[in-house]
């Protein structure tokens, strides 16, 4: 450690499920706040929060602070109701895996993790339209519209930009 370097606050949290696999894909951690460090002693270091989303208690955590770019947005019309993807199309496409709080109902405005990452070649920015599977024989609804902010190896974290109806764990999504 050496004075001015930043730390990020995790905490571990539960496995996350792939919701049609139904398999372990990783564990979620829970990022707490961002530590900068004032002055180190042979044993021990004084630090300062300079950012804090949840209490941050003694013993948690920290890994080097790597900072990410924030994608600029590429806004655009949301694909039309009346012509949507082929569901044949969809069904090897990336879906929305988990949420923080193990919210049931999405939208506008809510962060998801999508179940894929730089081993598919997602990128930050990268703009999805956001489809769920209709009745058979039916074509797949539209339902909104999301926008990648960072990436992982085998999953990213993306906002919803959009949305018409209200959007679930499960749902695929398809580039724009």
């Amino acid at each position: 450690m050496s004075p001015g370097t930043l730390y990020t606050v995790i905490q571990p949290q539960r496995q996350v499920v792939h919701p049609v696999t139904k398999q372990v894909v990783g564990r979620y951690y829970h990022y707490l706040g961002r530590i900068r460090v004032l002055s180190v002693q042979e044993e021990t270091a004084i630090g300062e929060i300079v950012h804090s989303c949840d209490p941050i208690l003694v013993g948690q955590q920290m890994r080097t602070f790597v900072p990410e770019p924030v994608p600029l947005g590429r806004l655009g019309a949301l694909r039309p109701v009346n012509y949507p993807e082929p569901e044949e199309d969809l069904r090897d496409n990336p879906i929305i895996l988990f949420t923080q709080d193990d919210l049931v109902s999405l939208a506008e405005d809510h962060v998801v993790y999508i179940d894929r990452g730089e081993d598919a070649d997602i990128t930050p920015g990268d703009m999805y339209t956001i489809y769920r599977k209709n009745h058979d024989g039916l074509p797949p609804i539209v339902i909104g519209e999301l926008a990648v902010l960072s990436v992982h190896k085998s999953s990213s974290l993306a906002k919803i930009i959009e949305s018409r109806y209200a959007v679930f764990v499960g749902d695929w999504i398809s580039p724009k």
